[in-house]
This record gives structure tokens, sequence and C-alpha cells, in this order.
């Protein structure tokens, strides 16, 4: 996914946040950086040969972020496209929970299940492929269910529009069918000790694609 699907969430991140999996999008990692300051940002990959120019970037396994970070230390995390490859998501969601503070922010972007580009390309089901080791794939409603029996709230949720097979040029000038496009984003907080445990989600009609 490409820079400009990911840049309207970034600035909702905030405070002391955590990049998971930034060695795969440095170009995001960067924009990260920019926007909040490298004193504010941390980051963790399985890989970190080409990281070492980042003071904050730590080699460790996502689905024990526990491990790595103690409990409520984190106020924000950002996950773009790493859930879909992990063998056991729910255990990555409730690692991100324990290293979030109360009310803290996970923004989470992953490939659609019906997206176009996944339903045209025959060596693909439902976007689980072997070539981009992605052992997972989830439409909105089946993805909003896991991130909230992982415990968190869903503040807004939307789709990401881009894909390889619309031009840059011409994308803003095509629709997609909400079904049909690239991506999934997802807005959750921890509960705090005041919430009153109500979701809270766009209307259908405020919702809007970010591209």
């Amino acid at each position: 996914m490409k820079i400009k699907d990911r840049s309207p969430l970034l600035p909702l991140l905030e405070g002391k946040i955590l990049d998971i999996g930034c060695g795969d999008y440095l170009e995001v990692h960067n924009k990260i950086v920019e926007l909040h300051g490298e004193e504010n940002v941390f980051g963790i990959d399985t890989n970190t040969d080409d990281l070492k120019r980042f003071r904050n970037i730590v080699k460790g396994d996502a689905e024990n972020l526990s491990k790595l970070f103690k409990k409520n230390t984190f106020d924000s995390v950002f996950a773009g496209e790493i859930i879909e490859h992990l063998k056991n998501p729910f255990r990555f969601l409730k690692s991100v929970y324990s290293i979030l503070k109360e009310d803290g922010i996970l923004i989470i972007t992953i490939p659609q299940a019906t997206s176009i580009k996944g339903l045209l390309n025959k060596d693909r089901v439902l976007n689980v492929n072997q070539k981009t080791f992605h052992l997972y794939s989830w439409c909105m409603n089946t993805f909003c269910s896991l991130i909230m029996l992982s415990g968190f709230k869903i503040v807004e949720k939307g789709y990401l529009k881009s894909s390889q097979l619309i031009s840059t040029g011409l994308s803003r000038f095509i629709y997609l069918p909400k079904r049909l496009c690239f991506g999934i984003y997802l807005v959750a907080k921890k509960w705090g000790k005041d919430d009153n445990r109500i979701i809270r989600t766009k209307d259908k009609k405020e919702e809007t694609n970010r591209s």
C-alpha cells in the first residue's frame, strides 16, 4: 500500500508511538517520525539490518510484544498490513492491547478479502496468497468482530481505494463499491475506566474512503 493511502491516518497517532513492521514501509515510518518527532516514535520488525539509522527500533516478534515492552507503555500503535501475515492474529491484538495505555489508539490497515485486485488474481483465494505470505483475510464485518473480541472499541472505520490495477492518475475519478476497495482501516481504542462500553462508530452516511 502506498504512503498516500495511509497519510490521512498518521496525524491521528499521538504521544509515544509504536510502528509495527516498520521495515517493510520505511516511507511510512519516516512520515510518522516527521509528524511526531523521532524521540516519540518507536518501531519493531523481524529484520532490523536496514534500520540501524533509527535509534528507537528493536528486533522482535509482533505476537509477543509484552516480552519487549512493559504494560501500558504506548499511547498509539500503528500496524499497517501486518496482521494478515501472522500465525495468531488474536494473540497479536491482545499483545497490542497490553502495551497500550488506557484510551490508547490502535490504527490498523489490512487488504480486503473481496478487493478487485484479489478477485481478478487467479493465484489468490480471498486475498490469501502464498506469494505474499497472507495467512488470513477479512471483510469489514469479520475484521471488526475480531477487533472487538480482542477488547478494543472501534471509533472509526473505512476503506482504502488504492490498487495496482488502477492507475494513480485515474483512481480519483473511478468509483469502486466498498467491497471491491483494496483495503480496510480501523481506528480503535483501549477501554478506559470511564468508558460505558458503547461502541462509537461512524454513521454509514459519514463514512468516507481515505485515499
